[in-house]
């Protein structure tokens, strides 16, 4: 019983292979054939007709719509890509001009059914079947032609589109060059107001301070490049379900000559595991929609986030000496004629030019982690009232051009006394009270002797060896 079993699945698949091989490997492929005989710009609508919905975009001016199953904006990369699928698609072969079923093919009830529109005409319709079971084709059929067709496995894929691959993701239309002013509000707190003014951005709100523009920069590029993940709602019922009803953050942009304003409302995160999007309203539309969490991080910016973190701001090539205390050393190193750099720490000896200028830059571009403080009440909790080094520059006939203190702090859980101390850096300019939280990394960098600075020591020629008679 077994044997024949067997042998009828070997007659079987006999069967269906040379059906395969008959009807597909033993035709020629006409390669030169296209379905369509047109090119992607030719198309100005599309409609797809699937069994549970219809979606048709049309091309309006320069872009493309929506106008089923809603109205709105298309994505133009989306709608490019399927229109240049639909114009490059060939007719790989003939299958059957005149089926005796549709079924085996998948068309008796289509998967899809294309439709598309020139200025000129409505092309018949393309019904979208199975996968072809050998090669990388799928089943189609014209609706004004009984005949099976094949062409190439990605057409079928393509064309199975949900109206939110087809609905324009972009979250925010500016360009960050021409942002003129930005409004950011945290939770309950007061706004933070910041205007460019000829091309230098600065804090006008809650107080006058100058800003961070490398910070600026980061967070407008991250909104205008932010895309929508999902459309979660075109007519929200309740904005609390969102956290929308009393945003967490609100961010507000104005650009263009006529500081035309887009704001972004962001509510409450995705629940559920795996969820790392946020709902996110835009202030001008009803819409809910969600974004990466990556876009309401660029965005959560406070006042101390969004201030120049500038320690000491002055001219480099103006300092002609320094002077380094704390730590139980006093040195100073200073230019000399001929551009020379000497070093006194009691006795005078050659500074590496080298060195010298790296360590002048390196507080030149001494950027602060964060602002601690900024009053210049209570330094001790800071180490300030006696720091670890405190640095002088100095410029032509010894002018204080500013001056730098560094500060290291263990800090002890008192709750737990086991625990290993937490270590922070901080830094206090002579421009003004604040007090600057710095990385453990440039405080390292900075704490200089003054054998780090000193030029390195000629090497003794060696001693002639005697030679033999």
């Amino acid at each position: 019983m077994q044997f024949r079993n067997t042998i009828i699945v070997l007659v079987l698949l006999l069967i269906v292979g040379g059906y395969i091989y008959f009807f597909q490997a033993g035709k020629p492929e006409e390669q030169t054939q296209k379905l369509f005989n047109l090119k992607a710009d030719d198309i100005t609508g599309l409609v797809l007709k699937y069994p549970d919905q219809e979606i048709e975009v049309n091309r309006t001016g320069g872009g493309w719509r929506l106008v089923k199953p809603i109205n709105t904006e298309a994505d133009a990369a989306a709608i490019s890509t399927l229109t240049h699928e639909i114009a490059d698609a060939g007719i790989k072969r003939t299958v059957d001009d005149h089926p005796a079923s549709l079924a085996p093919f998948g068309l008796d009830k289509p998967g899809v059914t294309v439709v598309v529109s020139t200025k000129d005409k409505t092309l018949p319709g393309v019904e979208v079947g199975k996968n072809a079971p050998i090669g990388y084709s799928v089943y189609i059929k014209k609706t004004d032609s009984p005949a099976v067709l094949l062409t190439s496995g990605g057409f079928g894929p393509g064309t199975k589109r949900t109206v939110s691959d087809l609905r324009d993701h972009t979250l925010m239309s500016f360009k960050p060059d021409e942002v003129s002013k930005l409004v950011i509000k945290q939770d309950d707190g007061e706004p933070v107001e910041l205007d460019k003014q000829q091309g230098v951005w600065k804090i006008v709100n809650p107080a006058k301070y100058k800003a961070d523009a490398e910070r600026i920069s980061t967070l407008l590029s991250s909104l205008s490049n932010a895309r929508i993940d999902d459309f979660t709602s075109d007519k929200p019922a309740n904005l609390a379900q969102y956290g929308l009803d009393k945003p967490s953050l609100q961010v507000s942009v104005f650009s263009g000559p006529a500081q035309a304003r887009q704001s972004l409302e962001f509510g409450k995160k995705e629940s559920g595991a795996n969820k790392d999007d946020y709902y996110v309203r835009r202030g001008e539309k009803p819409n809910v929609y969600t974004v990466h969490n990556y876009v309401f991080v660029d965005a959560d910016k406070g006042l101390n986030d969004l201030r120049d973190r500038t320690v000491l701001a002055f001219d480099s090539d103006q300092v002609e000496g320094v002077k380094v205390t704390g730590g139980g050393k006093s040195f100073t190193v200073a230019r000399g004629a001929g551009g020379k750099w000497t070093e006194t720490d009691g006795t005078r000896s050659p500074a590496d030019p080298v060195k010298v200028r790296q360590f002048i830059d390196r507080f030149h571009d001494l950027k602060a982690e964060t602002i601690a403080q900024d009053s210049s009440a209570n330094l001790e909790k800071f180490g300030l009232n006696s720091p670890n080094e405190e640095v002088t520059f100095q410029g032509k006939g010894g002018r204080i051009l500013g001056t730098v203190k560094l500060a290291r702090i263990e800090r002890r859980n008192e709750n737990d006394k086991s625990a290993p101390a937490r270590v922070d850096y901080y830094a206090l300019s002579s421009t003004g009270p604040t007090v600057y939280r710095i990385f453990e990394y440039d405080y390292t960098d900075l704490i200089k002797t003054p054998e780090e600075l000193a030029a390195p020591k000629p090497t003794a020629a060696p001693s002639a060896r005697p030679t033999s008679k």
